[in-house]
């Protein structure tokens, strides 16, 4: 079997980062699509990992992880962003990206994508998202894909789902983006602009 899903986790000072929260979608995933139900322990596949500064760790897997590619890591804000409607699914973290990729090189004057299914919004091309409003924080109640930042700061009860529209990202007070590298970033001034297609 080729691998099929991949995982991006974050190593931090040598650390793995919210490698609960991997653990439970790869989980997931390898009982919907395979049936299988035994557990990858990630401490014990990633070997040499670096102990300074922070790297990305993308793991590759089916019924078991066939390749393990670890690269320094480095955050790039995007402040521009194009909303625009969906006719794909990705609920589980496929290695084929080709829709998502699809439309990110359809839009090159913008730093990303906004997606919305159904007239709801849901990602970006690479993160969840989240608005602040009547002081709190929401996120999207039916993404693209559940990230493991995003299902961390839910269970910390910092995120609450919700049915978000276009309308409420342009009267929002803060918008932020997340992923398991990134974190939770809150974007300063961010540029939004609803597509005609």
């Amino acid at each position: 079997m080729e691998p099929l899903l991949f995982e991006t986790i974050l190593i931090r000072k040598g650390s793995l980062q919210n490698i609960k929260y991997h653990e439970l979608r790869m989980k997931r995933s390898r009982k919907a699509l395979f049936n299988l139900n035994e557990h990858i322990d990630l401490r014990q596949s990633i070997c040499h990992i670096p102990s300074n500064g922070e790297y990305r760790c993308k793991v590759c897997y089916s019924d078991k992880i066939y390749n393990i590619e670890i690269k320094p890591y480095r955050y790039i804000e995007k402040k521009s962003f194009l909303l625009i409607d969906a006719d794909f699914d990705y609920q589980y973290k496929y290695l084929d990206r080709s829709p998502i990729e699809y439309y990110k090189q359809s839009f090159p004057d913008f730093d990303d994508l906004i997606f919305i299914k159904n007239e709801l919004v849901t990602d970006t091309t690479i993160a969840n998202i989240a608005i602040y409003t009547d002081n709190q924080w929401l996120t999207p109640k039916n993404p693209l894909l559940r990230g493991t930042m995003r299902e961390k700061l839910l269970a910390e009860d910092i995120l609450k789902e919700c049915n978000i529209t276009y309308n409420d990202i342009f009267c929002a007070e803060k918008f932020a983006v997340m992923n398991a590298l990134s974190g939770f970033r809150i974007i300063d001034s961010p540029q939004f602009t609803l597509s005609n297609f």
